[in-house]
């Protein structure tokens, strides 16, 4: 089970994340840097240009920044680490990262991540980049911005680990797949987002998710009925628990192992 939680009072961080799954997952690009935990190590999830296939082993935590800020924050060009993951020490001294650790072993893991990241600052530049991009603004930024475009690109190089024009095309698949898992028909998300017609929708989504559009959708719909059952797992133990005190322990050890206690934990800031 894959869940996302907004933080509070924080303009750098779009949401802390926490997923139970196991087994090859597929992550698609949307313009985002991750901090990421997954029970041993930290590393840092650079920004993907094409769809990422990884191996997950069970809870998993982690921190995903709005696009443009991680940055400044880690003090690494984001074109620099684009499609890698990388170890948090390499990043910062390996005695910060070795106290992190050991905290995140006590538990509450998405509340000390977030604290850890919380002086990060929104970056300026990538946010009037990102405000022109969603307009279809890209040919007249650099004008808008007072810069020259050379400068423009590099600096969404910098920022977001490609030029503005691979931005808009990431922003605006990951705009199109929030319309479809929400269900709406794929005819009227090509027109709406901004495609040419649903069959430039579906080549743009194959493109940068490695999957086709009934794919994805058929993957989400799995995702939903595997949390729906869950749920309905969890309060069905915890009613058990209430009407008889002897399986108490074991109906909250199990909700645990499913991962329900996890999710509420993750996030108390």
């Amino acid at each position: 089970m894959y869940r996302e939680y907004e933080p509070p009072q924080t303009g750098a961080v779009r949401c802390v994340w926490t997923s139970s799954k196991v087994g090859m997952q597929r992550v698609v690009p949307d313009g985002c840097m991750d901090l990421i935990w997954n029970g041993e190590r930290l590393h840092l999830a650079g920004p993907d240009t094409q769809a990422f296939l990884t191996e997950a082993n069970g809870i998993t935590v982690g921190v995903r920044f709005q696009p443009g800020a991680a940055p400044g924050f880690f003090d690494v060009p984001a074109h620099a680490i684009a499609n890698t993951r990388v170890p948090l020490e390499e990043l910062w001294p390996k005695d910060r990262v070795h106290r992190l650790v050991d905290g995140l072993h006590e538990g509450q893991p998405g509340r000390k991540l977030l604290n850890e990241v919380y002086s990060a600052e929104p970056d300026g530049f990538a946010n009037a980049v990102r405000r022109l991009v969603a307009s279809n603004e890209v040919r007249g930024a650099a004008d808008e911005l007072g810069i020259t475009e050379r400068h423009l690109h590099r600096k969404c190089l910098a920022k977001f680990g490609y030029g503005p024009k691979t931005l808009q095309r990431i922003m605006r698949f990951s705009s199109a797949m929030e319309l479809v898992y929400a269900g709406k028909p794929f005819s009227d998300i090509a027109y709406e987002i901004g495609y040419a017609d649903q069959a430039h929708l579906s080549r743009e989504v194959k493109a940068l998710a490695g999957a086709t559009l009934t794919k994805l959708v058929q993957d989400a719909d799995l995702q939903e009925a595997s949390i729906d059952d869950a749920a309905v797992h969890d309060a069905a133990l915890r009613d058990l628990a209430l009407h008889d005190p002897a399986m108490h322990d074991a109906a909250l050890q199990d909700a645990a192992l499913r991962g329900a206690a996890v999710y509420d934990e993750a996030v108390q800031v």
